[in-house]
């Protein structure tokens, strides 16, 4: 009685990304939903890149928390699962899954500093897995705003005190004005920015970013 979920009843959603500096393993909450006619008694298995992950231990559970590929690795997690009665749940029922994606997405970080200016914008250009880099055409659709969502160039003393994006800084540390005099690292004044891309082939991926001020 084994079957596996359409993608559109399943969720997933990080709630840890595995990029923090005690290189801690990334974790996501999985969330489902059941076809209509599956049996009363069935239970969840979860597979992360075609390996069981976690099992649920309760027909009316509809979420388990299961680990995830650590640190470059997290953006390219396949989850799929699959519906089986209770003497099943022990056993690995991966043949079910089909073919497994072997490319995955990439995921580009980098500071955003303030010394940009208002309006400016980022492209990422690659080379699409294999040869040189193509910078005539960016692989992302529509420029990335370097300032986004209204988020503007605030400097010291343009906002309220400890608002804006003054003294915020690419290590996390808490900025100017928003904690105890002296901590954080005033003047390192940038956050990171982050783009994932859409599924990539297979290949030896390269990608540049290039900035332009709007």
């Amino acid at each position: 009685m084994s079957q596996l979920l359409p993608d559109n009843l399943v969720r997933v959603a990080i709630v840890a990304d595995g990029r923090n500096d005690e290189g801690d393993a990334g974790a996501a909450l999985v969330r489902w939903s059941l076809p209509d006619g599956t049996p009363a008694d069935s239970l969840v298995q979860v597979y992360v890149n075609g390996q069981l992950a976690a099992v649920s231990d309760d027909p009316d559970q509809r979420e388990l928390l299961v680990a995830a590929p650590v640190r470059t690795a997290w953006p390219a997690a396949a989850v799929r699962l699959v519906a089986v009665s209770p003497a099943e749940s022990g056993d690995d029922l991966r043949r079910l899954l089909g073919p497994q994606p072997r490319g995955g997405r990439a995921l580009l970080r980098w500071p955003r500093t303030n010394d940009a200016p208002l309006g400016a914008t980022v492209n990422v250009f690659g080379n699409g897995g294999a040869g040189e880099i193509d910078f005539a055409q960016p692989v992302n659709p529509e420029p990335i705003a370097w300032f986004p969502d209204g988020r503007g160039k605030w400097g010291f003393a343009l906002s309220g005190f400890g608002d804006g994006a003054f003294g915020y800084d690419a290590s996390r540390s808490i900025g100017f004005g928003l904690g105890g005099f002296g901590i954080g690292e005033l003047g390192f004044d940038a956050e990171w920015a982050e783009w994932l891309s859409d599924d990539l082939p297979e290949g030896a991926h390269l990608f540049a970013l290039i900035g332009s001020d709007g």
